[in-house]
């Protein structure tokens, strides 16, 4: 083999070594970040439409067939027809799983 293409994959395998660091940094911070807000973050069905991808009718359709969790997934906020908020970090979590592995209780 050559020295200048030992010289490069000795490059090659520095910078994968230093970007797995990079990433285990980058983990490390998220997972700072999400025990610093734990609290929920409730939106309106509408405002929620563009953050979780999900129609209003779907989300409806999910509260009231039971796959999501009143208190953790969803509130009604109202004292005559329903008015409900969801919770778009929880749905998020739930949907970043396959389908098979969603549970939504």
């Amino acid at each position: 083999m050559s020295k200048e293409l030992t010289e490069a994959l000795e490059t090659v395998a520095e910078a994968s070594n230093e970007l797995v660091k990079a990433i285990a940094n980058l983990q490390s911070c998220l997972q700072q970040i999400s025990k610093e807000d734990p609290s929920p973050e409730w939106m309106t069905l509408k405002e929620a439409v563009p953050k979780i991808g999900l129609t209003i009718r779907q989300m409806r359709d999910r509260i009231n067939d039971g796959r999501w969790k009143h208190g953790k997934h969803y509130i009604n906020v109202s004292d005559g027809a329903p008015r409900y908020r969801v919770n778009c970090r929880a749905i998020d979590n739930i949907q970043a799983l396959p389908p098979e592995k969603r549970k939504y209780r």
